[in-house]
């Protein structure tokens, strides 16, 4: 990240984006480059637009999380914070700005004038994940699979009371595949919900 938590932090990420601009200009020098493109607006971004100034070199920039919104109910989002400054800044004079949904693309519509994202979906990657491969057998004559971090954003809460609802008419059973800070919740609010029975927690899953 472009954007350490202390002066320190700051310190030594200022360091790490001098030597990145230089080495890629030392580079476009003996082989120069149609086109930069930047992961993460807060670093990606700001090393892009700094390494092209100057050098007439179009950038992209790919958004991929928080850096240009806010969500002030789930402390999430860096849009108020300095890498939210960073990520406009390594947004500026990009040639594209590209987020992975139409929310996320809406959101940054409403909430930062003059920037208007493309959508480009995420992918995966079908040598690691191949759907002609082996499969694995889920409990429940309705089996739900919901992988990610278990952390406040994933809103896993949603889906625990989607459940407890679905519950009562069909026979769904959620797996939940991923760890984070709110595991231990997570398993409190399924035996709060009466649904303890029909949510396996899986933790981290190895890809192979």
């Amino acid at each position: 990240s472009a954007c350490g938590d202390s002066q320190q932090g700051r310190v030594a990420a200022a360091r790490r984006i001098r030597r990145t601009v230089a080495a890629i200009r030392r580079d476009h020098r003996e082989r120069p480059f149609d086109l930069l493109h930047g992961f993460w607006p807060d670093s990606g971004g700001v090393v892009c637009r700094l390494a092209a100034r100057g050098r007439n070199i179009p950038w992209v920039v790919s958004a991929m999380g928080g850096e240009l919104i806010d969500e002030a109910s789930i402390d999430y989002g860096k849009r108020k914070k300095r890498a939210g400054r960073l990520a406009r800044f390594g947004c500026g004079g990009a040639a594209d700005l590209n987020v992975g949904s139409l929310y996320h693309r809406d959101r940054i519509r409403a909430e930062v004038p003059g920037f208007d994202p493309s959508v480009i979906r995420l992918g995966v990657d079908t040598d690691m994940f191949d759907v002609a491969g082996s499969t694995a057998e889920l409990d429940g004559a309705i089996p739900i699979l919901c992988v990610g971090s278990l952390g406040p954003v994933q809103g896993h809460d949603t889906v625990l009371r989607a459940i407890a609802r679905a519950t009562r008419s069909v026979d769904v059973h959620l797996h939940v595949v991923g760890e984070g800070p709110l595991m231990e919740a997570l398993h409190e609010s399924a035996v709060s919900y009466g649904i303890d029975r029909q949510v396996t927690f899986h933790g981290n899953v190895p890809h192979d």
